[in-house]
């Protein structure tokens, strides 16, 4: 009997030292502290890339909450706003929707959601010229 309590113990060691690892896909003898974390799986949600993209606004209308974006080499640019989530900044000082302006120079960070770019962040650039300062077309 006092054999018996031996072979159990040594049996158990290695179930215990092999089937974790085995389980794991690793090699039963690589040590417990030098296995490696495993990456999330691919069904987990990835996070969003964002980009962002410098311009001119030549478009804006609150009541689609969209704005048009002119690049330096002429491309334009429809972002949508989302009026709970886009924030609006002018230097440090938080802004609102309502105080974007055609004619500013802008950033725009923003993400590609549902076959649109949606963007998160728009700074204004504070030396931009605004609508009531840019020359009008006629001149």
């Amino acid at each position: 009997m006092k054999r018996n309590w031996k072979v159990w113990l040594v049996l158990t060691l290695v179930v215990c030292g092999t089937v974790p690892a085995a389980l794991a896909g690793e090699h039963p003898g690589t040590p417990m502290g030098s296995r490696k974390a495993t990456p999330a799986s691919s069904s987990s949600t990835p996070t969003p890339q964002i980009s962002s993209a410098e311009g001119s606004i030549s478009a804006i209308d609150l009541q689609t909450n969209s704005l048009n974006l002119t690049t330096a080499d002429g491309k334009i640019w429809t972002l949508a706003l989302d009026p709970k989530t886009t924030l609006v900044w002018k230097g440090t000082e938080q802004a609102k929707l309502d105080n974007l302006k055609v004619g500013e120079k802008v950033k725009v960070r923003y993400v590609a959601k549902e076959g649109k770019q949606l963007a998160r962040s728009v700074d204004i650039n504070e030396s931009s010229p605004t609508a009531s300062s840019a020359p009008s077309a006629g001149k």
